[in-house]
């Protein structure tokens, strides 16, 4: 019986055979250009490599969607068929669908594997975003991206989520009802409730002020007290003249401390209060701060130029303080007795912080923790030397000087809560920000192109995360998700371990830290278990919060909740996890350096990166390159300055500095001299991470994948000529061909701070694939081919 090579050839030669018939010239040529553009692979069986496509039968000549074309090689041994072993499930014939859609067998993978992955079509539709009908308007979250998260995703989990919110279905968690109920009056506020957020804002003020001088013709100057004001504000959420609360010790991230910060200023830099070319922005401002006062005074009244002069100037002294700083490091660890003796020994300041941190902390009983010998983090202790100096020179003005710190500390208030004020007040914001070149954005209010709803949702999961996030764990996240996602980055991590005990510019004790430090990574996979686990548990932390009608109302509930929360790990002893610090619906992934934690969040579990029902080289190439490029930031040259535990260390020596740099600088050189992208180079030059990332990322999830399967997968249907290793760069592509084809606007946060614009992505797929040892083997390229190029740097 011939074999299946044979019947293949004959049936090809068949087809020519006919074509040529019918257009001897188009087949001649067609043939020729292929043979001239493909040759010299080596040596095949049989025949010289060569090139050709053909339409399949899946598709009818009346069919919808676009025919598939595939690239073949004629003697059929470049692309072996798998067709006897396909799988056949929904979610390899939806995920086949989308990949074979945007793949363009004009191009050849070996000279560009991006343009062959991507370039077929624009349009991107993955079976999921159908079937739940996504909004597909661009999702803005002002974060930093990771690596390739296709925007339909993002909007995916908030559609889901708001789904899950906007449920009457009953639930036994009463966080997930009180989130629920905060959403529900998010999505209620509108015109008819901003008027009663201004009587809450008013109350506010009188609470912290005595009311704000500025639209308070009877303020009261001699009931004011500055200090008494501070605490006030600080114990309703809000901070003045500068910014403190409970953080990490620098020294022992394992214990918190206070941790004094500067200035809270109104503009985005504090250049901007002094550089000529700044100058229309400051006119701007004050034109702001007037205006939004005459709103509030009513009656088209007009308010005291003067005030608003002095607020702006008292704001103006606090930004060139900011900007002075002895030195440039933010960890200055002293007792509180210590800061004033050598920076407030004569200044009120002085006399008052103790007593200023023991009133605020006493909301959630811990006053008598704190003494005068507890360690504080003072981020710039110059900027408090001077505004100990500058408050007293105010104070001595007497009753001028109380009503401008008075201004000062209320429009730090009114400034937060304008998007909530109404309408007129957004328009006042929006002409400010117009004015003044700036992006505003505008919380709960869908007022710069975001559907309410959404904003809704980004606010309750902000913050009740973990409440939101028991919600769609248990409706999106089948239980056995984790346990599979562990499995995945338990291999990367092993393949990470490889690369690093192999790497030659790591010296031999830099190389011993490194390896002892993966192996002490924490990994925060999807969820905490608690919170699907022990509602019990779950409902207690969010107690505390009792739910209003209003969302003003809400906002500053959550904002006092948040507040007591983390007052309440002052002193407190910090495990190496983030269980009460984000939401699992999450759609990123972190490395957290002072913890040595990796996170991949819930939101990420789902196509394209990771489906239950999907083969390995799926899931290794989606979440498992996520993973695979946060741990890179364990070794490279900012994790060689924390240890196991995140605690802070010396870091490399010289001599894997250099050896670092030098790899960095070859990168940096390939990456600017690859064709045929060059006009596609960055005006941002992105980290030397990030590169380093990229690149060592696809090849710990191909070591990955190969070490947990000596078997071969099942192949995808139409996808029958790709091998499991072939599929899985494939499906890396396909994931960046999914962010290409969206708008540039959106972006995620994440801790190693990796933007999707920071440059092109045909360059993030093309070079980790051309530095890729066995890519050439894989797709059986000519070394003198773009991508199967010998010119590779090994890192």
């Amino acid at each position: 019986m011939a074999d299946f090579g044979e019947i293949i050839d004959k049936f090809i030669a068949i087809l020519l055979a006919i074509f040529e018939a019918l257009s001897p010239d188009l087949v001649s040529r067609n043939v020729n250009s292929v043979e001239n553009s493909f040759s010299g692979f080596g040596d095949f069986p049989s025949t010289t490599a060569r090139w050709t496509t053909f339409t399949t039968s899946t598709f009818s000549s009346s069919s919808t969607e676009a025919p598939l074309t595939f690239v073949a090689l004629l003697n059929g041994t470049r692309f072996p068929d798998f067709s006897a072993n396909v799988c056949q499930s929904d979610f390899c014939r939806d995920y086949a669908d989308s990949a074979t859609f945007t793949l363009n067998t004009d191009v050849d993978p070996c000279d560009d594997f991006y343009a062959f992955a991507c370039t077929g079509t624009s349009k991107i539709t993955s079976s999921d975003d159908r079937r739940e009908n996504v909004d597909q308007r661009p999702v803005e979250t002002g974060r930093n991206g990771l690596s390739s998260v296709p925007t339909q995703l993002r909007n995916r989990t908030f559609t889901r989520l708001r789904g899950l919110l906007e449920s009457n279905a009953p639930t036994e968690s009463q966080s997930a009802s009180k989130a629920r109920q905060i959403y529900k009056a998010c999505l209620n506020s509108g015109p008819g409730s901003e008027p009663a957020n201004v009587d809450s804002l008013r109350l506010i003020l009188s609470q912290v002020i005595g009311g704000w001088p500025l639209i308070t013709p009877t303020w009261n100057a001699s009931a004011f007290d500055l200090y008494r004001s501070l605490a006030t504000a600080k114990s309703l959420g809000f901070d003045a003249l500068f910014q403190w609360g409970v953080a990490e010790n620098p020294d022992d991230p394992s214990r918190n401390t206070i941790n004094l910060g500067e200035a809270v200023l109104g503009l985005a830099s504090p250049d901007f209060y002094n550089s000529d070319s700044a100058a229309s922005i400051r006119q701007a401002y004050r034109e702001l701060i007037g205006n939004v006062a005459s709103l509030l005074v009513g009656d088209n009244s007009t308010v005291n130029t003067l005030d608003v002069r002095d607020l702006v100037d008292l704001e103006t002294k606090l930004a060139n303080e900011t900007s002075i700083a002895v030195n440039s490091t933010t960890k200055n660890l002293m007792s509180i007795s210590a800061f004033i003796r050598q920076y407030e020994p004569t200044s009120r300041l002085g006399r008052e912080l103790l007593n200023l941190f023991k009133t605020v902390l006493k909301g959630v009983r811990l006053d008598n923790s704190l003494t005068a010998s507890s360690v504080i983090n003072v981020e710039n202790p110059t900027f408090f030397q001077l505004l100990g100096s500058q408050l007293g020179t105010v104070e001595r003005l007497g009753v001028d000087g109380k009503r401008v710190l008075a201004n000062y500390i209320g429009w730090n208030i009114v400034f937060t809560q304008l998007p909530l004020l109404g309408s007129a007040y957004r328009r006042a914001l929006q002409t400010f920000a117009t004015s003044a070149g700036v992006i505003v954005e505008l919380d709960g209010t869908g007022g710069l192109g975001k559907p309410k709803w959404q904003e809704c949702v980004e606010f309750v999961n902000g913050k009740m995360g973990n409440a939101v996030g028991a919600l769609y764990v248990r409706e999106f996240v089948p239980p056995e998700a984790k346990a599979k996602v562990m499995d995945i980055i338990a291999m990367v991590k092993n393949a990470a371990l490889q690369y690093v005990t192999g790497a030659t510019w790591l010296d031999l004790p830099d190389k011993t830290a490194a390896i002892e430090k993966l192996q002490a990574v924490v990994d925060y996979v999807g969820y905490p278990d608690f919170i699907v686990d022990n509602i019990t548990l779950l409902d207690a932390y969010y107690d505390e919060i009792s739910v209003a009608d209003s969302h003003f109302d809400n906002m500053q509930k959550l904002s006092r909740f948040a507040l007591h929360q983390q007052l309440r790990k002052l002193g407190g002893q910090n495990g190496r996890n983030i269980d009460n610090d984000t939401s699992p619906a999450t759609v990123n992934a972190f490395y957290y350096y002072d913890k040595n934690l990796i996170a991949l969040f819930a939101g990420l579990m789902q196509q394209p990166f990771f489906n239950m029902d999907a083969p390995d080289y799926v899931n290794y190439a989606g979440i498992g390159y996520l993973y695979a490029h946060e741990v890179t930031y364990v070794f490279q040259e900012k994790g060689s300055k924390s240890n196991g535990s995140g605690l802070p260390v010396a870091g490399w020596s010289a001599t894997t500095l250099n050896a670092y740099r030098a790899l960095v600088n070859s990168l940096r050189s390939q990456y600017r001299t690859f064709p045929p992208t060059r006009t596609l180079l960055p005006t941002v030059s992105p980290e030397d991470s990030d590169l380093v990332a990229d690149n060592l990322a696809l090849q710990f999830v191909l070591t990955a994948y190969r070490s947990n399967h000596t078997t071969p997968e099942q192949a995808l249907p139409k996808l029958e000529q790709f091998s499991a290793d072939m599929q899985l760069l494939l499906s890396f592509a396909h994931n960046w061909c999914e962010a290409s084809a969206e708008s540039t606007k959106g972006s995620l946060r994440s801790s190693a701070s990796l933007s999707l614009q920071t440059y092109s992505k045909r360059l993030r797929v093309d070079i980790p694939l051309v530095n890729l040892p066995d890519f050439s083997d894989i797709y059986k390229c000519d070394l003198n081919s773009q991508i199967g190029s010998s010119r590779k740097v090994l890192l």
